[in-house]
Order: C-alpha cells, then structure tokens, then sequence
C-alpha cells in the first residue's frame, strides 16, 4: 500500500479508500424502513404463523441493530407497537387474552390496553403461535 512504508497517512488512507471503498459504511437502512416492514405484514392481513412471525422478527431485529450501531437517538429498540400492528386481528386475540392471563397487560386509565415492551411482547406472541400450532394438529390414533 502506498504511504505506508513512507509512514505518508494521508497516500495510505487514500490507497486504502481505493482498494475498500468508503470511511463511512452505506446506509443499509432508513427509518421508513420499519414502517414499510410492518406495512407488508399488514398488507398479508397480519403475521399468522410462526414462520411469518421468524422471518418477521428476524429483520425487525436486524434493523434495529443497524439503529443502534450507527446511533439513531429517536428509536426506542424496546417499543413493541412495530411487532403489535404486523399481527393478524386472530393473533392479537390471542396474544391479549395470554397476557391477561399472567397480568401482564396493563391499561391505561380510560380503560385501553397498553403494548408491552418489545422483549415480554415477543414471548406471548411465541406462546400464542405453539397454541395455536397446537390446535391446528391433528393426531391419529
């Protein structure tokens, strides 16, 4: 690499710029980007099943990883609402009878229902999809 020997910083950045590319990494992501996501969901009608619901979480995560890495301040990586709008109105039910079940849903003081953060959301939604997966077998004795 040029600059290197000579100890030039400047010739070795700009030769290191020129064999990999940027100092700065490419945006991968957009904040739209979350949105959009939770808009094909709902544009489905709504996750339905746990492979849905995998391929779902699976990006959900990867792009609030890339927020956090690259510092998006305005995101909170605990709200549940994005998770909450891209389930089917069959899964919301289910998931909000889970959660009064184990007292876990909280209200507000008008009497609507709170979203639980991201992480206690994601196991009732998990919990709900095995019910579910469950009822829909059918054993043959």
């Amino acid at each position: 690499m040029e600059g290197h020997e000579t100890g030039d910083w400047e010739l070795l950045k700009k030769s290191l710029l020129r064999k990999w590319g940027r100092a700065t990494p490419l945006r991968r992501y957009r904040e739209e980007s979350i949105t959009e996501l939770v808009q094909k969901a709902v544009d489905k009608k709504g996750i339905k099943t746990n492979v849905e619901y995998r391929k779902f979480i699976s990006k959900f995560e990867e792009m609030m990883d890339y927020f956090i890495r690259m510092e998006y301040n305005n995101l909170n990586p605990e709200n549940g609402d994005p998770l909450w709008k891209a389930l089917s109105d069959k899964l919301k039910k289910d998931v909000t009878k889970e959660l009064a079940h184990a007292k876990k849903l909280k209200n507000t003081k008008d009497g609507r229902n709170i979203i639980p953060n991201l992480s206690i959301l994601k196991i009732y939604v998990e919990e709900a999809l095995v019910i579910s997966d469950f009822d829909g077998v059918v054993f043959q004795i």
